[in-house]
């Protein structure tokens, strides 16, 4: 391969992590980055894994499959799949910063609705099982 062959491939790589960074940075601006000034995980997430699932924040902040809940005794720890975390650090919310609304039916399914940070900063969609193991975690039967 010449040398400028390699450079060019070098410079194109380089390029597209580059603007995969700021794409992934700017898509937090749409309600992750608000979040994570109150509810940055500090601690390794526990409890039941959920892996896979999607959320949504407002119009571009759309997380489709690349989402993970754990839900434990101490409360909803959410993260993004590693190629997608640049610029969305994991969340953790307390059960007193998750609150049921109500419960939603779509065409994709069955939803319930949350309220989620302190006081209120975002509203999420979760699925059933979802859901079951957050009231599971938070009415004290999973301690």
């Amino acid at each position: 391969m010449p040398l400028h062959t390699a450079i060019i491939s070098l410079i194109a790589l380089v390029s597209f992590f580059g603007v995969w960074a700021l794409v992934c940075k700017i898509i937090s601006l749409a309600g992750w980055k608000q979040l994570a000034k109150r509810h940055t995980a500090f601690s390794q997430a526990e409890g039941d894994r959920f892996s896979g699932r999607s959320l949504r924040l407002s119009l571009l902040g759309n997380y489709t499959g690349c989402v993970d809940f754990h839900v434990g005794r101490q409360g909803l720890h959410i993260s993004l799949i590693p190629i997608f975390s640049i610029g969305h650090p994991p969340l953790f919310f307390s059960w007193s910063a998750v609150r049921l609304l109500k419960q939603r039916q779509s065409f994709l399914g069955q939803r319930f609705l949350y309220d989620i940070g302190t006081p209120r900063v975002r509203r999420i969609a979760v699925q059933p099982e979802v859901h079951l193991a957050i009231q599971y975690n938070q009415t004290g039967a999973g301690i």
